[in-house]
């Protein structure tokens, strides 16, 4: 389990598993996001508050289809000063591809420097390459939609005589 941006960690399996309860609370991860591999009681599981995700790690599986479940979920734990844990089994794809997301909308940067971000934290970062095309061309949609938003309001505003 690794901090790759402040309150923010990227981890595997293990790393929210019963025996690590001691390191999450002295990390104060309060949320943690666990993809694809879970124990079955944790959807009971009061403390640390779950978020449980049936992904694949398949290029042809849709990773920007959970970024609106995902996001805010993280947000929720950040914007309180609370720690998020995101894992995989091996914290390496999956819960990679959605950090990086993130943290590219978060911070408004492209997916190869946010990328390099993280591996500076976590060496074994490297989402799939059906995960890398989607979240690249992710924040270019984002970006799109919003001049696109800005470009019609400004032709709203002006008066044509």
């Amino acid at each position: 389990m690794d901090e790759v941006y402040p309150n923010l960690w990227l981890g595997q399996y293990q790393a929210a598993s019963d025996g690590q309860t001691k390191i999450l609370k002295q990390h104060k991860i309060t949320h943690i996001v666990s993809i694809g591999l879970y124990e079955q009681w944790w959807t009971t599981r009061k403390d640390p508050k779950h978020l449980l995700l049936e992904m694949k790690d398949s290029p042809f599986v849709f990773v920007t289809d959970y970024f609106s479940q995902v996001f805010p979920f993280m947000e929720e734990a950040l914007a309180h000063g609370n720690g998020v844990l995101v894992h995989c089994e091996e914290g390496k794809s999956r819960s990679s591809a959605i950090v990086v997301a993130f943290l590219m909308k978060k911070l408004q940067k492209q997916y190869p420097e946010t990328l390099n971000r993280i591996l500076i934290h976590r060496k074994k970062v490297m989402p799939n390459i059906g995960f890398q095309i989607q979240v690249v061309f992710f924040l270019k949609k984002k970006k799109k939609k919003k001049i696109a938003k800005k470009f019609k309001q400004n032709n709203e505003t002006q008066n044509f005589t």
